[in-house]
Parts: C-alpha cells; sequence; structure tokens
C-alpha cells in the first residue's frame, strides 16, 4: 500500500470505484436539493413583486441565478466527486481515499473495526445502491457510498471476516 520514490513514501490510489450509478443518484439529490430553496425564492421574488411596481422584473434575477447555479452544480460536481472518491480493503484495513479539493486518505485498521454498517434511503434503493459505513470504537471511521447490493452484502461479509467477527458483529 505503501510506495516509495524519489520524494519519500506516499500512499497508493485504493483500487475501486463506486457504482457509477452513484452519479445519476448524487445529480438527483442536488437538483432537490437546489428544487426547495429555488421555490421559496421564486416565490418570495413573485410577492415582492406584484406588491412593487417598479423595478419588479429584477426580482426574478435572484430565483434565476439559483437554479441556473444549482442545475450546473448538480450536473458538473457529482463527476468529480464520482472521479476522486476511491476506496480497498486490504490487508492492513478498509482504506478510502475522499476529496475533490480538500482530499482525505483514511485507513481503518480491521482490529479497530467495530461495527460495519449498511444504510440506503428510498431515492438509493431506486437506483439499486446503498452506503456501506465502518466504524471504529471512539466513533470513527470512514462511509462508502454508492455501491450495488450485491456487492454491499460481499463487502460486509468481507470487513466482517477481517476484523475478526465472522458473525458480522
Amino acid at each position: 500500500m505503501v510506495v516509495h520514490d524519489a520524494t519519500g513514501p506516499s500512499l497508493r490510489e485504493p483500487a475501486n470505484q463506486l457504482d457509477e450509478k452513484v452519479i445519476q443518484l448524487w445529480t438527483v439529490q442536488s437538483l432537490i436539493a437546489t428544487a426547495v430553496p429555488a421555490i421559496i425564492v421564486t416565490l418570495i421574488a413573485g410577492g415582492i413583486a406584484l406588491r412593487s411596481g417598479g423595478l419588479w422584473h429584477l426580482l426574478w434575477i435572484a430565483p434565476a441565478v439559483l437554479i441556473l447555479g444549482g442545475v450546473v452544480g448538480a450536473i458538473l460536481v457529482p463527476k468529480f466527486l464520482y472521479r476522486f472518491y476511491r476506496w480497498e480493503v486490504t490487508e492492513i484495513g478498509m482504506f478510502v481515499r475522499d476529496g475533490w479539493l480538500f482530499r482525505t486518505w483514511t485507513i481503518v485498521p480491521h482490529a479497530r473495526i467495530q461495527t460495519v454498517d449498511t444504510s440506503s434511503g428510498p431515492i438509493q434503493r431506486s437506483f439499486g445502491l446503498a452506503t456501506v459505513e465502518v466504524r471504529t470504537a471512539a466513533g470513527e471511521g470512514v462511509a462508502i457510498p454508492g455501491l450495488s447490493e450485491d456487492l454491499v452484502g460481499q463487502l460486509t461479509e468481507d470487513l466482517a471476516a477481517k476484523s475478526g467477527r465472522g458473525d458480522g458483529s
């Protein structure tokens, strides 16, 4: 896992990416997160526009910018997040690299794994995806979102076996 080169030791990239459907999931979630404030701002701007006589057309700029920014962000950001999120189960432990602007490298040693939880909300389930969370007794850990439901079962069994808890507890 540690690679030595002329500049000193560095971590290699974890081997696995998330399921590609996570891009669509994150896009839908971002659009929903944009829609709620956009509707509120539009209703407020509309109410102000009805009460004012002069520059009412300028009040639609804020909702338009919010909607445009939200849609552009919902289309671009999930692709970047997907590109930079990697994970792998190694002999040492669970290894996750996360982050686009600010990168985080996390290794949770198998001996420190306390729980392995899976979760999936209704939108995740509609894409056939789930999240696996690996936690230590100290409450620290990592979450791996956007895994196929088949892979989730295999991953939780593998982590349980490697952490010495063959029963998954």
